[in-house]
């Protein structure tokens, strides 16, 4: 075998120099998204990981793994089954505690691994590094991957691509040596993608289109016999589907969360499912503008000028993909990667769901049929086959794909300091999407939160314009109306938030602080009460109720309910400065020594945050309580 050598007159193996080309690929993906490890928690990650106390004790990881996603937290079931991401943030805890960084650390790497992966796949299907390298760090740097990595929540679609990927790659591997070896990993690596997310039963589809497009054995009147082999090829993989199918069934109560009224009728998922195909083979190539929240136009019968555009450039992009598959094998099957695996996700838009799904993380698993067909390319553009000493690479054509990844690479940067903490990803949401209600009411819970309740206000009132019927608007908006002195509007949408959901824990923990604003005590105490029947280990909610019944005057209540909220903090400390101004409110008179340590670490706790005036505020506050006990 030919080897090319260095200036020192080292041998340099194709073996080193795949190993060095898998390198650069990972460092790549980790330079790009280093900035993401001093992220915080955001959205989703605090459902799923922060305030999800079950999470933190060993004896219940069993329950959780064979659950709901989100089971046991205040927004309800999801229809998710997906025990590996729920292990993988059970690791973590167990790593880092709390911290953000380990998490985010686990996504970065989880990229990394991917990308690499998707470097094997092209080298091992054109031949060549130049195939591997310009895929993966295509993959790599590619911006639509933000949501998916900068995320923590979003790592469900990086583990369920890699191990796609290895099961692929193992594939192919076990279709060249027949070996049992690359068989088993295939066919565990599925088992593991499944368990990642459910965009994972894809798989099997794309071994077939390897073997058709890519082996050419199996295409109709090519062999005799090829489909019947290829069944007899995907029986463990059916074999493993089956019993996901079967684990997952047990422990959902039902495979799709079915909504009342679904998103749209029949006639309008469809066309509008048209022009969002059209939008993900856009956002491939030109990842920009994008949004945090994408907001859904309904596309009704009969349709515009923008959907006839639309269905034209997915006619002829199927067109294309279906030539490529004949003519040229390897971009025939990338191509034919990234239509399948956004079956799902368009699919799923067409059914009569809650909402139409649409977003970047989508694309993250398509992505790499892209990534494979640039791959293909590229030996050819760049006229050459092999990266080797003396190899002449076209000058402009380098230039063009090197501008390109920069480009990618650089926007990707940019947008994932949108996920760099919780209040900036909520107002660049609206800023991207600024006529959708949810980015609207994201914004208002981080504005409640801060204590900016005008701000909220404005911003829930226009979210009820876009979905009046939406309990947790109507709830929030009523809390903030209340809060602003409007207490008969605010009594109305309070109201009617408990008629729309009246077992949605967040709409009865707005409705309960909504009741104690208007001085009805015992109805926020039933409220309350109903809400922790519901999701018993809310921290908020327990310290809320304790501070009721101590207005009520139950202050044994009040006591028995205050160790049950210290208690729940105690496994994550997410709530000290609550726990502290609670206790210290709820003792001064049965024990003054305990409420004045409480008001001191409550004070210490206000002084590590950011000076504003709120913060100052509440120290003066906490220093007059304390200056009081002091005295008597």
């Amino acid at each position: 075998m030919e080897e090319a050598r260095g200036h020192a007159g080292l041998a340099v193996t194709p073996a080193v120099r795949a190993r060095g080309v898998l390198l650069a690929v990972a460092l790549t993906a980790v330079l790009v998204y280093a900035p993401t490890l001093a992220y915080d928690f955001v959205w989703d990650d605090l459902i799923l990981i922060r305030d999800r106390l079950h999470l933190y004790t060993a004896a219940n990881l069993g329950s959780l793994l064979f659950s709901d996603l989100f089971s046991g937290s205040e927004w309800g079931e999801s229809s998710f089954f997906r025990p590996l991401v729920v292990l993988s943030y059970f690791v973590d805890l167990k790593l880092w505690g709390l911290t953000p960084f380990g998490f985010h650390l686990t996504n970065v790497v989880a990229h990394a691994l991917a990308s690499v992966w998707v470097a094997r796949l092209a080298r091992r299907l054109a031949g060549n590094a130049v195939a591997a390298v310009t895929a993966g760090v295509l993959f790599a740097v590619h911006p639509a991957h933000t949501p998916a990595v900068a995320f923590v929540s979003g790592r469900t679609d990086v583990f369920a691509t890699l191990f796609a990927l290895v099961s692929v790659v193992a594939y192919v591997r076990w279709r060249e040596s027949h070996a049992r070896r690359d068989l088993v990993v295939s066919v565990a690596a599925y088992a593991l993608a499944l368990c990642s997310k459910e965009v994972a039963t894809i798989v099997p589809i794309l071994l077939v289109l390897y073997d058709v497009v890519v082996l050419r054995n199996a295409w109709p009147g090519h062999t005799p016999r090829g489909w019947r082999h290829a069944l007899v090829r995907m029986a463990p993989y059916v074999a493993v589907l089956a019993a996901y199918a079967g684990v997952r069934r047990l422990a959902l109560a039902t495979f799709v969360m079915a909504p009342a009224t679904p998103w749209a009728d029949g006639v309008t998922r469809a066309l509008s499912t048209v022009k969002m195909a059209a939008w993900y083979v856009r956002l491939a190539i030109l990842p920009y503008p994008t949004t945090l929240s994408y907001e859904v136009m309904p596309e009704a019968f009969p349709p515009g000028l923008v959907w006839y555009a639309s269905a034209v450039m997915l006619a002829l992009t199927l067109g294309a993909t279906l030539v490529a598959m004949r003519r040229w094998p390897i971009a025939g099957f990338g191509a034919g990667w990234f239509w399948i695996a956004l079956v799902p996700m368009l699919g799923a838009s067409v059914l009569p769901t809650r909402k139409p799904l649409m977003g970047d993380n989508f694309l993250y698993l398509s992505m790499v049929g892209c990534a494979v067909i640039v791959g293909a390319v590229a030996p050819r553009w760049l006229g050459t086959g092999e990266i080797a000493r003396g190899t002449r690479v076209p000058r402009r054509a380098a230039i063009a794909l090197g501008i390109v990844l920069f480009g990618y690479g650089a926007f990707t940067l940019w947008r994932s300091a949108d996920w760099r903490d919780e209040y900036r990803l909520t107002l660049r949401s609206v800023e991207g999407s600024p006529n959708a209600a949810h980015p609207r009411v994201n914004l208002a819970l981080n504005q409640l939160h801060q204590g900016d309740v005008a701000g909220a206000h404005a911003n829930l009132a226009f979210a009820a314009t876009r979905a009046p019927d939406d309990a947790v608007i109507a709830a929030a908006l009523g809390f903030a109306e209340i809060y602003l002195g409007d207490r008969e509007g605010g009594l109305r949408h309070t109201l009617r938030a408990q008629e729309l959901a009246p077992d949605n824990p967040v709409v009865l923990g707005y409705v309960a602080e909504s009741y104690v604003r208007l001085g009805d005590l015992p109805r926020a105490v039933e409220t309350l009460q109903r809400l922790l029947r519901l999701t018993p280990d809310q921290v908020p909610a327990t310290m809320t109720l304790a501070t009721v019944e101590h207005l009520l005057a139950r202050d044994d209540d009040a006591l028995v309910t205050l160790e049950r909220g210290i208690a729940l903090n105690g496994r994550t400390h997410q709530h000290d400065l609550l726990i502290h101004k609670v206790t210290a409110q709820l003792t001064a008179k049965r024990d003054p020594a305990r409420a004045r340590v409480s008001w001191e670490r409550y004070m210490a706790s206000l002084r590590a945050l950011a000076p504003t005036p709120q913060v100052a505020a509440e120290i003066a506050a906490a220093q007059r309580e304390l200056d009081l006990l002091r005295t008597k």
